[in-house]
């Protein structure tokens, strides 16, 4: 059984990060996979999860597999343009308010 300190100690494990960073291919991924996982396990109260080392590494595999298979953000420079070329790509024209419903 684990409680919160044990979830910490099995977060900051230098094994579990090192597979983490490999998993994922980025620092970033692997800290918000792992952040996500700990915030969920902390939730649920890890005491009564038996094997919490086993636990974590398959919720952080699949968080991993869930974080990489969603689509990257596109920065896009001038907002305007880019609200304006999805309003075209969309076809036809944008809505009209509620104001004029």
């Amino acid at each position: 059984m684990g409680d919160h300190d044990d979830l910490a100690r099995v977060a900051l494990d230098p094994a579990i990060q090192r597979m983490a960073l490999r998993r994922a291919g980025s620092r970033e991924l692997a800290e918000d996979a792992l952040q996500e996982v700990c915030s969920n396990i902390a939730k649920r109260d890890p005491g009564g999860i038996d094997d919490l080392r086993a636990y974590f590494i398959t919720a952080l595999v699949r968080q991993i597999s869930h974080l990489r298979a969603r689509p990257a953000a596109i920065l896009v420079e001038d907002i305007d343009a880019a609200g304006e070329q999805g309003a075209a790509s969309a076809g036809g024209t944008p809505p009209d308010s509620v104001e004029h419903e």
